[in-house]
């Protein structure tokens, strides 16, 4: 089974993922990315500062398979409902 790694930039720092995870095949990153940005973005209530995140997925052999980036800080509630994090995994999915 692949093996992918999921590193999170966000305030210049980079959390590098040293232990990966398992997936059966490369369609199911996007609703690991999803769930990254909404733990993420739940992080930071509105009324934060805004901040970028930056998700890289790497496969086994270090080669970037994947990338996303989502901003922190919003008041708009429908861009920090779990439904619209969802929608984006389903979404992906359906085009995967």
């Amino acid at each position: 089974m692949p093996r992918y790694f999921f590193d999170v930039r966000t305030d210049g720092r980079t959390i590098r993922d040293e232990t990966g995870m398992d997936l059966p095949h490369a369609g199911q990153i996007w609703p690991e990315i999803a769930r990254l940005i909404h733990d993420c973005v739940y992080a930071h209530p509105p009324g934060d500062s805004a901040r970028l995140f930056d998700v890289t997925v790497r496969d086994e052999h270090g080669t970037v398979i994947e990338r996303s980036t989502s901003t922190s800080g919003t008041s708009d509630p429908a861009l920090r409902s779990e439904s619209f994090i969802g929608r984006l995994g389903a979404a992906s999915r359906d085009q995967g």
